[in-house]
């Protein structure tokens, strides 16, 4: 039995969001088309309208990369840009000392322990930080305790 791959992702504006901000954070991308193009890849159809208004809804913005091109970028959930790599480094720190409880080396795993209910918003910092080193990376899994 096939799956289609617009199955594989929820269809909800929130959801689509999430895509955009994720896409827009680990890849340049410097227009519309190109990222209507990227959510078709990764199975979510997209009129040039909505990713219009996706994109003011998440206040996207344009600036210059270190080559010069223009591309597209979105505040991450603190207010910084997505592609100020520096300043992800400060954030990413920022939010460690607020959040983390406790950190065990276990084997070649690191175990980290947040604040109730602030394991998703550490994760997505190491995420989106580790996207911008080394693509390849998976995301980490965690829990709250």
């Amino acid at each position: 039995m096939h799956m289609s791959s617009a199955a594989a992702f929820p269809s909800t504006k929130s959801a689509r969001h999430e895509m955009i901000r994720d896409l827009l954070a680990s890849e340049s991308i410097g227009s519309q088309e190109a990222l209507r193009s990227r959510l078709a890849q990764r199975g979510i159809d997209v009129t040039q309208t909505t990713l219009s208004r996706d994109l003011m809804d998440l206040r996207a913005t344009k600036v210059r990369n270190a080559s010069g091109t223009l591309i597209y970028t979105v505040p991450d959930h603190d207010g910084g840009a997505t592609h100020d790599g520096e300043a992800a480094n400060v954030r990413l720190a920022r939010w460690c000392q607020l959040l983390l409880v406790t950190s065990v080396k276990v084997g070649n795993q690191l175990v980290l322990r947040t604040q109730v209910g602030a394991a998703n918003l550490l994760a997505s910092s190491i995420d989106l930080r580790a996207a911008r080193k080394s693509p390849e990376l998976s995301p980490a899994t965690t829990r709250s305790s």
